[in-house]
């Protein structure tokens, strides 16, 4: 009863600087951090003014919709690339970077993996956000899209009876796995970039060849 009280204070205070947000979102992307760093933002900490670097009144404007989408036939930022790169490094290959410090992040990420190497589809769904470049970048669940993407390699490679393979899933406890479904659930976010002077800043940088 006390974990609900408490879940439905912060939720109520996080609807006053969020109205426009579906609870869904909140709850995967704004309500996790709330709870651990404390509502409101202070100062100092990563919700520094903003949320990945816009205003709130920025993210109210934006269009929400959650859709069924094809994962392969959409266009990536750079930096989805790049975080990929690095939370595989960390998880997969044993590399030390910035992911592997992070938070539990190789157990998360290993949750995921298993949940969808079993049933073929992401556990929650992660949210993108069409960037001013018409790019999709990834607001809440870059764990699951590299759980997802590792899912699809460690698949192919079993099928070919890799021993490597193999064992790994075993160690995992996963006997069955599944293929998964290139069309997944996701929440999309359609922010309004031309209220952005850094997104337009950012615009010219690239018309200019230095973004």
């Amino acid at each position: 009863m006390e974990d609900n009280n408490k879940y439905e204070i912060i939720l109520k205070n996080i609807k006053i600087e969020f109205p426009n947000l579906p609870i869904e979102v909140i709850n995967l992307w704004i309500f996790p951090i709330a709870k651990k760093k404390g509502w409101p933002p202070s100062e100092h900490n990563q919700w520094d003014k903003k949320v990945s670097g816009e205003q709130f009144s920025f993210w109210n404007d934006a269009k929400w919709e959650k859709v069924t989408l094809n994962l392969g036939e959409i266009n990536y930022s750079q930096s989805y690339f790049n975080t990929m790169i690095g939370l595989r490094d960390a998880y997969m290959e044993g590399k030390q970077n910035n992911y592997a410090l992070l938070e539990n992040g190789k157990q998360r990420f290993l949750n995921c993996l298993r949940y969808i190497l079993e049933n073929g589809k992401f556990p929650q769904s992660p949210i993108l956000c069409l960037d001013e470049f018409n790019e999709y970048c990834v607001l809440d669940g870059n764990h699951r899209f590299c759980a997802f993407l590792s899912a699809e390699r460690l698949y192919k490679e079993y099928q070919t009876n890799s021993i490597e393979e193999q064992e790994f899933l075993k160690k995992m406890e996963i006997a069955n796995i599944k293929l998964p479904n290139i069309e997944q659930e996701v929440w999309i976010c359609i922010p309004k970039w031309e209220n952005s002077s850094d997104a337009q800043a950012r615009l010219r940088l690239r018309e200019l060849g230095f973004y």
